[in-house]
């Protein structure tokens, strides 16, 4: 129950700075960014800022930690290059890697096993990469059900402009936006 009360609290905070002063929202946004990137930085260190709204915030933080999880698991680097807020929902892009455990190189009577060994880990490798990208992809389809403003519930919305952008029902009626 408080952890509803507090959302709807930052959820409200984040709406008045956006529509009361936007560049102020994105000063607050510049200044969350660093402090996750920082966080998370084996895994958001090569992303250097984030195309999107600090309603989704918690999305990127929920992805990171489970991308770290995955990393140490599976034995994979995973890296975030770019993240931003595409056709109304997040869009998180990353690159993976096969960490090299050990190299097969000396010739003896344990080669085959080690062969054996290495085949079984980069399978094992592969499923943990299978899993980030099926992750990212939940993470990014959530995305379209929370407003890119304050994290509220939210719907998919356009603009005037014509730009796709998530919104809750109060985000939406003071951007004037309309749903899709």
């Amino acid at each position: 129950m408080e952890k509803r009360v507090f959302k709807r609290e930052v959820s409200e905070v984040l709406r008045r700075i956006y529509f009361w002063d936007i560049f102020k929202y994105e000063d607050l946004c510049h200044h969350l960014e660093g402090k996750i990137i920082n966080k998370h930085k084996g895994i958001l260190g090569f992303c250097p800022f984030f195309g999107c709204g600090a309603g989704w915030y918690p999305l990127i933080i929920k992805t990171a930690r489970f991308l770290e999880k995955l990393s140490k698991t599976f034995l994979i680097e995973v890296r975030c290059h770019q993240i931003k807020q595409k056709y109304g929902g997040l869009r998180i892009y990353f690159s993976t890697r096969k960490k090299d455990i050990f190299s097969v190189r000396k010739k003896g009577i344990f080669t085959p096993f080690f062969r054996l060994l290495k085949k079984v880990i980069s399978v094992w490798q592969s499923t943990g990469e299978k899993k980030a990208f099926s992750a990212t992809l939940l993470i990014e389809e959530e995305s379209t059900r929370i407003c890119e403003v304050c994290g509220e519930e939210g719907e998919l919305c356009r603009t005037d402009t014509g730009w796709l952008i998530t919104l809750c029902r109060e985000c939406r009626k003071r951007m004037g936006a309309e749903k899709v």
